[in-house]
């Protein structure tokens, strides 16, 4: 992120918005930029881990106009203990995303460890993907 973070609120009036969208990404970026482009609110989609709402937020991060977030309230064990750090609303029920490397958020190894299934892809015999080790 560039600047300072913008902080986004979870209660604000939402006018025109774009229909929700679960990316991450370029994709999400391009959809934020094209929001801005035609005065459109550009809201994040998640509602599971904190690692998930700071990769939401990142796409519209640093533009004031655009306040309104999906906030992860009721979150499962797995997703409260996938990291070490969270994101907090403040007073006003608003959430800065955080101003660290990556996401922001400290990803915590052993909850990884503990979810972590081990997995193979195949195709015609040749090996595509294996887990790694974490």
């Amino acid at each position: 992120m560039r600047g300072r973070p913008a902080a986004f609120s979870p209660l604000a009036p939402l006018p025109t918005t774009l229909p929700r969208l679960f990316t991450y990404g370029p994709a999400a970026k391009q959809v934020a930029d094209l929001a801005v482009r035609r005065g459109i609110t550009y809201v994040n989609h998640t509602f599971t881990s904190h690692l998930c709402l700071s990769a939401s937020l990142q796409p519209f991060a640093g533009r004031e106009a655009h306040e309104t977030c999906e906030y992860p309230v009721e979150a499962t064990p797995l997703a409260v203990g996938l990291t070490r750090t969270r994101i907090e609303r403040d007073a006003a029920g608003r959430v800065t995303p955080p101003a660290g490397p990556g996401l922001g958020l400290d990803v915590d190894l052993a909850t990884v460890r503990k979810y972590l299934v081990e997995t193979e892809i195949r195709v015609g015999g040749r090996l595509l993907y294996r887990t790694l080790e974490v």
